[in-house]
């Protein structure tokens, strides 16, 4: 597979480059991209050619300092930057995007994903991989690849591309499917009935899980149901066993629908301490839900 990775010039980007080099590592090709942002109409001529030299420079430094043995920085200008990194992608055939989080792994960062990476996550015109700005790749230990499901069929294709990292990267595979408690039914029943009630959940959301992954092809990936919010089981998931990496599908909300819902995808992408690759759903299957079980 191809992938594009987004160097910025304001050192966001080491995590995304030192993943990037585990990627190539690994066989994949990687090239890195610089997108020169400005609105030259605004600039006179002199600042406007000095700022062009700091941005790249500071590009071409963390390409560097990070991901050597990469190649060439290509270099283009555009605004939104986003808008360039899309075209970027489509003019060299890349199939994925690699783009560095503003926040680190640790702390409590307002601003968490950075206006590009999260543009870039929402609009989904090809899978997008958000990487903490100060990732470091664990290659001594056997972390998994973790696949955030929801057992839906609008998740098949984040499915397929955890299969084929699992194999690039010679990592086992855990699906993890999240429940969510009703906690008010948990505060009005005694103990044991509550305990009663949380066994039957679990066992239907596995019985729901074992279905979805017998249906793409994941015989051999662990499965794993935790209590939480749909991304509060997969990142508990990952604290208490560690991960390579995430991969996750997206709902592709809408403008009215992100007012009022929560994506898991951008979530998971903000607050994982691993890179969170999402992936868009496959047009036939966008929005199928399973019934089966």
């Amino acid at each position: 597979m191809k992938w594009i990775v987004a160097i910025d010039a304001l050192g966001t980007s080491g995590g995304a480059l030192s993943f990037a080099s585990v990627l190539a590592g690994a066989g994949e090709e990687v090239i890195p991209v610089h997108v020169v942002e400005f609105e030259e109409r605004f600039l006179p001529e002199r600042v406007a050619e000095s700022f062009r030299d700091w941005s790249r420079e500071a590009a071409e430094e963390a390409l560097r300092k990070h991901a050597p043995g990469l190649g060439a920085l290509r270099v283009l200008e555009a605004t939104p930057p986003e808008a360039g990194i899309e075209h970027a992608a489509a003019d060299l055939h890349a199939d994925r995007i690699l783009i560095g989080r503003r926040a680190p792994t640790e702390g409590g960062a307002l601003v968490r994903l950075g206006p590009v990476a999260r543009r870039l996550a929402r609009n989904l015109v090809r899978p997008v991989c958000v990487v903490p700005r100060d990732y470091v790749f664990r290659s001594e230990q056997d972390d998994p690849i973790v696949l955030a499901t929801d057992a839906t069929d609008s998740a098949g294709a984040a499915a397929r591309e955890a299969l084929r990292l699992a194999k690039t990267f010679e990592r086992p595979l855990v699906a993890v499917l999240s429940v969510e408690e009703p906690r008010t039914l948990g505060g009005y029943l005694a103990g044991g009935a509550w305990e009663e009630v949380r066994e039957a959940m679990h066992d239907a959301a596995r019985a729901r899980l074992d279905a979805w992954c017998e249906r793409h092809g994941l015989d051999r990936a662990a499965r794993r149901v935790r209590f939480g919010t749909p991304w509060g089981g997969v990142l508990g998931e990952v604290e208490a066993e560690g991960a390579t990496m995430i991969v996750c599908g997206s709902r592709r909300l809408g403008a009215v629908d992100r007012i009022f819902l929560s994506s898991t995808a951008s979530e998971l992408a903000a607050a994982a301490t691993v890179p969170v690759l999402i992936v868009p759903p496959d047009s036939a299957s966008a929005g199928r839900v399973d019934t089966s079980a």
